[in-house]
């Protein structure tokens, strides 16, 4: 079993769900970025955070697995094939890892969802975050603000607003930056943590944003990111 490495306080797991398959950038959490793969990004990131205990990555490919661990995170286990698809929810990848991880022994408080595909999370980000989940917040995302539409999403994955909204209420999109959630069943507000940065906000779906990342950090607007040269420091 891992406990907790900060007993007693809440053990904290960030989960960053890489699977092998991608159509809209082959091999995209692989794709070099900034000298490191993309999904070490997060990995980065996540070990950074010192309320974080253990820093997990879920996926299918052998491939992305060693690299995972070569920058630091855990591989504890791989996917089955059948979570490997274009269609697989993220929630089906959530409940497969904490299965695993309980199997183990290993129950965690507070899941931080960490999505590889944005990469550009600012110091500090991740520790306000899981503060806030830690001190009795059931559910913290981050989310940007949209204009309002006939139909626009809220906080929480597939969530939508109908025709009829009130005029001026603000409507937000989540964003993979963070997505934390206390596993208390007693904790239930819901925060968002609205991102204005659109540099913060680059998604990499596709060649096009990560060639728009990559031009971020030669223009120097990820003052952050220190250089890599392939390797885990």
């Amino acid at each position: 079993m891992q406990p907790c490495r900060r007993a007693p306080r809440p053990c904290v797991v960030a989960l960053i769900p890489a699977r092998g398959g991608s159509k809209g950038l082959p091999g995209k959490n692989l794709a070099p970025l900034g000298g490191r793969p993309l999904v070490a990004w997060s990995v980065e990131a996540a070990l950074a955070c010192p309320l974080v205990d253990r820093v997990v990555v879920s996926t299918d490919s052998p491939e992305i697995a060693a690299q995972a661990e070569r920058f630091g995170a855990e591989v504890p286990f791989l996917r089955p094939a059948a979570l490997g698809g274009d269609t697989v929810t993220t929630g089906a990848v959530v409940r497969h890892a904490l299965d695993e991880l309980q199997r183990d022994g290993y129950r965690p408080e507070v899941l931080a969802v960490l999505y590889p595909t944005s990469p550009f999370r600012p110091p500090g980000l991740l520790d306000r975050l899981v503060g806030l989940n830690l001190g009795g917040h059931a559910s913290v995302v981050t989310a940007r603000r949209m204009e309002p539409s006939p139909v626009a999403f809220l906080p929480g994955p597939g969530a939508a607003r109908p025709v009829g909204t009130p005029p001026g209420t603000p409507l937000f999109r989540c964003y993979g930056l963070y997505e934390g959630t206390s596993l208390d069943p007693g904790q239930h507000t819901s925060l968002y943590h609205e991102v204005t940065d659109p540099v913060q906000l680059i998604d990499i779906d596709g060649q096009a944003d990560l060639d728009l990342a990559r031009a971020a950090l030669e223009a120097g607007l990820v003052p952050w990111a220190a250089p890599d040269a392939g390797g885990p420091r």
